[in-house]
């Protein structure tokens, strides 16, 4: 088209088409386009695509507007973590050496947890499992096998308390729970019943405890606690 919007067509199509297709293989990952010919117009179709980010001379660009902007480092590694093409539980912790903390990790208890055979290689499991990926534990791997998680994250820890009222101003009683995510999680509501009111109804010959939070909404409340970091 010119200028003033006329339809004037291409005079070489088949070397307008080449070049468009050798653009398109230029692009990391290629980009899949669909061009034909309708009388002397040339159209290109470009759908969807399902491999992104797509990268130009190892260049990312995003579309502002009507200009196109380069994406910054910062830019991204936010575009990769939002898109979820990348994991934090997948990645290596390069906190954790092997084969010294695997040696003195609680395998034995994470083994009978997940159900696996003592007669299986250890490595063999962990692979199987994938947490172990080219012989480096995945941060999974490694907050599940934590005999002190704050070694691979210092944040990674349970905080449990017993305030006076409601303002959380006067501590009663504390307790700092730094082990693998399922202990800590086990811990935390042993922790809470342990601090609740408990009703002891007398049924002859057994006796029921009842306590005055129903635990299977109270194991529901610190999970959802756990996941996203926040307070009960």
């Amino acid at each position: 088209m010119d200028d003033h919007g006329t339809i004037v067509g291409v005079a070489e199509p088949n070397r307008l088409k080449s070049a468009v297709q050798s653009m398109a293989r230029q692009i990391e990952p290629a980009v899949l386009i669909d061009i034909e010919s309708v009388e002397d117009v040339l159209v290109v179709t470009i759908p969807e695509q399902h491999n992104k980010p797509y990268s130009d001379s190892g260049r990312f660009y995003v579309r502002e507007g009507a200009n196109c902007q380069q994406l910054s480092r910062n830019e991204i590694r936010d575009f990769y973590f939002r898109e979820g093409l990348i994991h934090y539980d997948e990645m290596p912790c390069h906190k954790f050496h092997m084969p010294k903390d695997l040696d003195r990790s609680p395998f034995k208890v994470f083994a009978k947890r997940a159900h696996i055979s003592e007669d299986m290689d250890r490595i063999q499991a962990l692979e199987n499992l994938h947490l172990l990926s080219n012989g480096q534990m995945t941060n999974a791997g490694a907050w599940l096998l934590a005999e002190d998680i704050r070694a691979f994250h210092t944040t990674a820890i349970v905080m449990c308390g017993l305030f006076m009222g409601t303002t959380k101003v006067k501590i009663l009683d504390s307790k700092l729970l730094a082990c693998d995510p399922y202990r800590n999680y086990r811990e935390a509501v042993n922790y809470i019943l342990s601090k609740i009111n408990t009703e002891f109804i007398i049924k002859t010959p057994t006796r029921e405890e009842r306590p005055e939070l129903p635990e299977e909404a109270l194991r529901e409340a610190v999970a959802n606690a756990v996941v996203h970091r926040d307070s009960v």
